[in-house]
């Protein structure tokens, strides 16, 4: 579905033209689009400080969580195309906000220009330990025998959990609630604490509380099982589902009109950091599969996935704000 760490003609020959070899002339601010301790912001600092140490670049990670991602996007897709401001990028600012909202300010497709996949990370469905349902097919039941008894915390209205949520429902003849959150950090941290009894987020936040045992995993939607949770069983093993699948991830964007030789110095430099051997570590920990690819190739795998996304709107019945 994606290529991983694609080497590319001028990264193998070490040829940039003189404008990239000059980027940047400042401080290069990577913007994420939600709040702190989710997968996204997790994985800008790392490529962050790596960037920092490997060039001597000076880096700023700034969270602009809410509006589902859109005030973050619009600050990139609005800013100067001198490739000195990030978006570290979600599925919702790319395909789902447009499809389901009527005040974009902005078109993903036309203002933003792709850099690379920095990375995957399967989506989870989480239960507090207090909580009976212990399997998916519990949560099932539960949903339909004691409809209105499963809400979930997520990210965002219009993120790839909410979706996954919103088409488990539909699969299932059942009816769940979502509680959206201006990030993964908080939603889990609600989940945690038991104001909310399930969660359906991205797995970086929540994999060491499934590990400490403070949450129960009881399914992750990708096609199959993940290396992170190898007896969690995917959605698509259940009678009905055998087609789900949602991703969650992590790309890189800038302001559409940035130099093309900007974006290859800037892939280029990103691309071999997450190649570095201490950075796939730390990503793979905290459940996170680095990729890196060309821009090219990651804007054939946006496209793949809206197609996908908008069959989902579509199925789910979810309705434009």
């Amino acid at each position: 579905m994606f290529c991983r760490a694609a080497t590319i003609g001028f990264l193998a020959a070490g040829i940039l033209p003189m404008h990239a070899q000059n980027f940047p002339s400042g401080n290069i601010t990577i913007i994420v689009p939600a709040a702190p301790g989710g997968g996204h912001d997790a994985v800008a600092r790392v490529i962050g400080q790596k960037l920092r140490a490997r060039l001597g670049w000076t880096i700023i990670v700034e969270n602009r969580g809410g509006a589902n991602g859109m005030i973050a996007a619009e600050a990139v897709a609005k800013s100067r195309p001198d490739g000195r401001t990030i978006l570290f990028s979600t599925p919702a600012n790319n395909y789902v906000g447009p499809q389901l909202r009527k005040d974009m300010r902005f078109n993903p497709a036309r203002d933003l220009a792709q850099v690379t996949l920095a990375g995957v990370t399967p989506i989870v469905f989480v239960a507090h330990p207090s909580e009976k349902a212990s399997t998916f097919d519990e949560i099932i039941e539960l949903a339909r025998t004691s409809p209105g008894s499963v809400s979930y915390a997520t990210t965002t209205e219009l993120g790839a959990q909410a979706l996954s949520g919103a088409l488990i429902a539909k699969l299932a003849g059942i009816t769940m609630t979502a509680v959206p959150y201006k990030g993964a950090g908080p939603a889990t941290m609600d989940v945690l604490s038991g104001q909310v009894p399930f969660g359906i987020v991205g797995m970086a936040p929540v994999l060491p509380q499934i590990r400490a045992g403070k949450l129960k995993a009881l399914a992750v939607m990708n096609k199959a099982r993940v290396r992170w949770l190898p007896d969690v069983p995917a959605v698509a093993e259940t009678p009905g589902m055998s087609e789900f699948e949602m991703l969650h991830w992590m790309g890189v964007q800038v302001q559409a009109q940035t130099s093309p030789d900007i974006i290859r110095r800037l892939n280029v430099e990103i691309v071999e950091t997450l190649r570095a051997m201490d950075v796939q570590e730390a990503l793979l920990a905290q459940g996170i599969e680095p990729v890196g690819n060309t821009p090219e190739q990651f804007g054939a795998f946006v496209e793949a996935e809206r197609r996908k996304a908008i069959d989902v709107i579509r199925s789910t019945g979810i309705g434009l704000q």
